[in-house]
């Protein structure tokens, strides 16, 4: 058996959770992925799935057996890396994860410019409103907002966000205006379920950071959603500013409580420990680094 492309094949299977999609990937016979993985159980003498009609799990040897694989191919695409470095010229695949909306309003212009200058390197990305397990799923980079837990994996603080609090004036000449955080549990408060602290929303005073348990009518991972209904006089919104800010310079909604947001929430990149020598991924990071830092960023899509 050649046991490079069985490692190869085993971590397409548990990436497409599916021996048949694997095999359309790989551009092989259903038979043929199902008898590397076999192949590949029985020289190791341990089971890395439980395969079910319906479902594929990892078992805990699977699990470890594929985060030391995924160093194995990694070190595999680095050696291929270094063998055209002579060429000056970066190939092979990303797989980069974010928030649905902070990849299209912030990642997107960079890929395009990242691929126009590195026409060798292909992108895969996946932008949603949950969070990836990167070692499982087989992605190098994940950005993640808020604060994070403790995990193995390397973090790296790359920009901050804004949230703003806004309703319409509709809404504040029905049920008043907020004059401190704690008079939300008083309001509508629609709310967004992406974030960590969902529905606790983050302030601060004095310097001093705290928290309001908020309720509402509606609770969605959709935050055009929570602004479509915030723009209807629904209720009040928490959400980034380049959510809300179009809607504030037409007068559409209304600040609340500007003193009390949060203005620094991190934004930070993530990415498995073997991933940190990649130079593709490398580039990619110091590019997103250098294009917050410049502020170059420009969103031209109306919200």
């Amino acid at each position: 058996m050649d046991k490079l492309r069985g490692m190869e094949i085993f971590r397409e299977v548990v990436r497409k959770h599916s021996f048949s999609k694997a095999a359309e990937s790989l551009d092989l016979a259903n038979s043929a992925v199902s008898r590397y993985v076999t192949e590949l159980e029985q020289w190791l003498n341990v089971k890395l799935l439980y395969r079910t009609t319906r479902n594929l799990t990892l078992t805990e040897e699977g699990k470890i057996y594929l985060e030391k694989i995924d160093d194995i191919l990694t070190s595999v695409d680095h050696l291929e890396n270094i063998a055209v470095a002579g060429q000056q010229e970066l190939r092979g695949t990303l797989r980069i994860t974010a928030p649905s909306f902070w990849g299209t309003f912030i990642l997107k212009p960079l890929m395009v410019d990242f691929m126009r200058e590195h026409p060798k390197v292909k992108i895969n990305s996946l932008f949603l409103y949950r969070k990836v397990n990167l070692i499982e799923e087989g992605y190098d980079l994940a950005v993640r907002i808020g604060h994070l837990p403790s995990s193995g994996l390397i973090a790296r603080q790359v920009s901050t966000m804004q949230l703003k609090l806004v309703a319409t004036p509709k809404y504040i000449a029905e049920h008043g205006m907020p004059k401190h955080p704690g008079d939300l549990v008083h309001h509508q408060c629609l709310i967004d379920t992406v974030p960590d602290y969902h529905s606790k929303w983050p302030f601060v005073e004095n310097k001093k950071s705290f928290s309001v348990a908020v309720d509402g009518k509606m609770v969605s991972n959709e935050p055009e959603l929570l602004r479509d209904l915030a723009l209807d006089g629904q209720g009040i919104i928490y959400l980034p500013e380049f959510f809300i800010d179009p809607y504030l310079g037409t007068g559409e909604f209304v600040e609340i409580l500007p003193d009390f947001c949060v203005t620094n929430l991190p934004v930070n990149i993530v990415y498995p420990h073997n991933k940190q020598m990649n130079p593709a991924l490398r580039a990619f990071i110091d590019s997103l680094v250098e294009h917050l830092k410049a502020d170059c960023i420009e969103i031209k899509r109306k919200l």
